[in-house]
């Protein structure tokens, strides 16, 4: 089995752009984790972001499961470029366009496109054979970030690229899902 779990609450302002950003978490952390730690079963291993915002999480899984943790940069948030740290108000519009108009190939601020974020997710999905884990009676847990773990939502369910924003995963606990939940073979652009 495994677990997609999105790093807990960052302390940053609404309307901020962060991907790569390192963001402290919020003064709720130690409850939040505490919430992840109460809704987890048994945890054989734990791979990373290795964001701080994620490795905190990640690590206190290992450290309270008796579990091996890894950190993998393949489940690092998207790059949003010069885009990072500023709020979306002051990002200019026909920019903001530009990358709307074709997500999968136009990467925001100069930073990274979709497609090179899904291109090391699926890396990262193939060489920690994922896929075999989820039929072994393993329980392996990904903490990572909204983008990492929307691709991996959509290679476990088997869906294309122009659905990864029908799922969410909200921070810490509430954003814990079950992968691979198969619907049919995967197709990208």
């Amino acid at each position: 089995m495994v677990h997609l779990i999105r790093h807990t609450r960052p302390d940053v302002a609404p309307g901020i752009c962060y991907g790569r950003s390192e963001l402290p978490l919020a003064i709720t952390a130690e409850e939040d984790i505490r919430a992840v730690l109460d809704r987890l079963p048994r945890v054989d291993a734990v791979f990373t972001s290795p964001a701080a915002r994620c490795q905190r999480l990640a690590e206190t899984i290992a450290a309270e499961r008796g579990a091996a943790c890894a950190d993998d940069a393949r489940l690092l948030e998207l790059d949003f470029g010069r885009w990072e740290g500023r709020a979306w108000d002051n990002i200019a519009r026909d920019e903001i366009d530009r990358w709307g108009a074709d997500l999968w190939n136009v990467a925001p601020g100069d930073g990274e496109s979709l497609s090179q974020l899904w291109a090391r997710v699926e890396a990262f999905c193939a060489e920690r054979r994922l896929e075999d884990i989820h039929n072994e009676d393993t329980q392996v847990v990904v903490v990572a970030h909204q983008g990492p773990l929307r691709v991996l939502h959509c290679l476990g369910r088997g869906v294309a690229f122009d659905r990864l924003f029908e799922t969410d995963f909200a921070f810490g606990v509430a954003g814990l899902k079950l992968w691979p939940q198969r619907e049919h073979g995967a197709i990208v652009p």
